[in-house]
């Protein structure tokens, strides 16, 4: 692992940085390769370490996926064993918290998700009117993000064919980019959606707050996720997450609230989405509560105010 190799220079550089400017505190970006070099600068310099991790640790696929070759699992129990070391982490959601606690971790943790910024661009302005006045009555579902296999855009696809059965009256649109593109593509292909499943590609930042504003379902398939900030971006707008209960932590949709989750099933996934087709009052309810959730818990200040607060109360 080449991050492996950077542990000892960046110890040392650690240590010469504190004799000329003294470190009182060291937050580590994740749980990989030189997140030691600063664990081991705080032990040996008497400087608070905290940890962060982005990831969902509780999640099995992501454990076997990360740790699945031999040494992988040994490396597995090292980083449980010295993980204690931390004097506080930092994690993006409660079930991950909750798997560190049964893993033996006794000190603070603090759940404070990533900070996500969007361009606000009015819902009800004329620009988005206009692109829908040809299809206002169709609704529109969309993916954002990279085209990895973890993102399980296999069963997004026939999450799509499945609901298309029942109702014709809905448009799913992919947006962005990746290897499995061209697999994904072809499964599309075979099961002859091309009037109804559009790869749009990649996106501006402004050109995807336009898509956010103009559609009415974001969903996601993913086998795990951390907190995926596309989810609070749409939600930012009013638009209804269906996930995956591996894709999207309770901390951010509750379902049947402001959203739906549900077990990796096209048949289970496609209901969710009929539902809301069928019911445009609840599509409206369930997204006002989505945007509140973020007003609520994910505004950039509120979480800003919590990691810094988080972090001062170890050097004050």
């Amino acid at each position: 692992n080449y991050r492996l190799r950077h542990i000892f220079p960046l110890f040392r550089y650690l240590r010469k940085l504190h004799r000329q400017n003294p470190i009182t505190l060291i937050t580590t970006q994740d749980l990989h390769g030189i997140f030691w070099a600063g664990l081991a600068f705080g032990r040996f310099s008497n400087v608070p370490v905290i940890g962060q991790v982005h990831s969902n640790l509780a999640s099995d696929y992501y454990r076997r996926v990360n740790y699945s070759e031999p040494y992988g699992r040994l490396y597995e129990r090292i980083v449980f064993l010295f993980i204690r070391a931390f004097d506080g982490l930092r994690v993006v959601n409660t079930e991950a918290k909750r798997y560190l606690e049964t893993r033996g971790y006794r000190k603070r943790i603090a759940v404070l998700p990533v900070q996500v910024t969007v361009f606000n661009i009015d819902k009800e302005s004329e620009e988005i009117e206009e692109s829908r006045k040809k299809d206002k009555n169709v609704l529109r579902v969309i993916f954002v993000g990279r085209f990895v296999q973890v993102k399980n855009l296999e069963l997004w696809i026939k999450t799509a064919h499945k609901a298309l059965q029942s109702c014709k009256a809905i448009d799913f649109f992919l947006i962005g980019d990746g290897e499995e593109r061209r697999n994904i593509e072809k499964l599309r292909d075979s099961l002859c959606l091309n009037e109804h499943v559009t790869f749009v590609g990649a996106q501006t930042p402004h050109q995807l707050a336009h898509w956010y504003a103009d559609s009415d379902i974001i969903m996601l398939t993913s086998r795990y996720e951390g907190l995926p900030r596309v989810i609070v971006e749409a939600m930012n707008y009013g638009v209804v997450p269906v996930c995956t209960d591996a894709s999207c932590p309770r901390d951010l949709v509750q379902h049947g609230v402001n959203g739906y989750l549900g077990r990796a099933d096209p048949e289970v996934l496609s209901r969710f989405l009929i539902d809301l087709s069928k019911d445009p009052g609840k599509r409206v309810s369930m997204g006002k509560r989505a945007r509140e959730t973020v007003i609520e818990k994910y505004s950039p200040e509120k979480l800003r105010k919590g990691w810094m607060d988080f972090l001062l109360s170890y050097v004050s």
